[in-house]
């Protein structure tokens, strides 16, 4: 008889130690997107980890602590660096998808304007042509970016027909002439580019579709990729070494969703070197394409 009462005993006792223990201690692990969030509730404090899925493993990027007399709170930001070419990333497994794709290689086509500037030209038929071939970024948190990488632009600015240039001790200048003398007229040039962009993608934004990035954009040059091109009885004339920049900054900003963009890029400088050509500054706006191919 006194066996049993102890048995009861004893049974009992674990039962209501592991119910207290229950009460005291409550741990929850739930799955939302490609995040671990793990919360676990005692009777003085809630510990709150949150993770994000990364190529490997889950890599910790939040965590708090919560009594009824302080809280902790502490974050990890979270980075992702990339290299895109045309043929792929260089940096990746197959079948890895980044929530956040940045947006520089591509291509593109715009309208160039000349402000202060009185050279008569066709401001609609003066264009550029953009080819940006590899892109280089650094992601943080899943929402902003770092972008460098390499592109091209080639422009040409339509002159009216009848503008005859001319270089006078060093020092281009256009002549109006009384009636056309061209069929074609330009100026074209072609530079090297390597960007400095910030982008953001809010987060609020269809699956990382919208975005805005702006930045700086350093470009090179050289007489031998600056040309001026006229058209006399159906033959083209190149003329070159008449002293365009070498070196250039644009200031670009452009808004755009999934994978094409509105571009506005504001140059400071004339594509004459000082002192060796009229001086203007320049003004484009375009679209970009960019490439998908991941």
């Amino acid at each position: 008889m006194k066996t049993r009462k102890s048995t009861f005993i004893t049974f009992a006792f674990v039962l209501i130690s592991a119910n207290l223990f229950a009460q005291e201690v409550a741990d929850t692990t739930f799955h939302f997107r490609n995040k671990n969030i793990f919360v676990k509730d005692s009777l003085d404090e809630v510990r709150i980890k949150v993770s994000q899925i990364d190529s490997i493993d889950y890599v910790p990027v939040y965590e708090g602590i919560f009594t009824s007399e302080r809280s902790l709170e502490t974050y990890t930001v979270g980075t992702d660096f990339n290299i895109n070419t045309p043929f792929g990333p260089l940096l990746g497994k197959d079948g890895e998808k980044p929530g956040m794709r940045t947006h520089w290689q591509g291509m593109g086509a715009g309208f160039s304007f000349m402000i202060n500037s009185d050279l008569a030209y066709k401001p609609f038929s003066s264009g550029e042509i953009i080819l940006n071939p590899l892109e280089i970024s650094t992601t943080f948190i899943d929402e902003f970016a770092l972008v460098t990488g390499i592109g091209f632009v080639y422009r040409d600015y339509a002159l009216k027909g009848n503008l005859k240039m001319e270089k006078v001790d060093g020092v281009i200048t256009f002549q109006k002439m009384p009636t056309d003398i061209y069929s074609r007229n330009s100026l074209t040039q072609i530079e090297f580019i390597a960007p400095l962009l910030f982008e953001w993608q809010p987060k609020l934004n269809y699956k990382h579709r919208l975005f805005l990035s702006g930045g700086v954009l350093f470009s090179y040059g050289s007489d031998r990729v600056g040309m001026h091109i006229t058209r006399e009885k159906d033959e083209d004339l190149m003329g070159r070494g008449f002293d365009v920049r070498t070196h250039n900054v644009d200031i670009l900003g452009q808004i755009g969703f999934s994978s094409v963009s509105l571009y506005a890029k504001y140059t400071p400088y004339s594509i004459f070197q000082p002192q060796k050509g009229p001086k203007f500054t320049q003004l484009s706006v375009g679209l970009m394409v960019y490439f998908k191919n991941y």
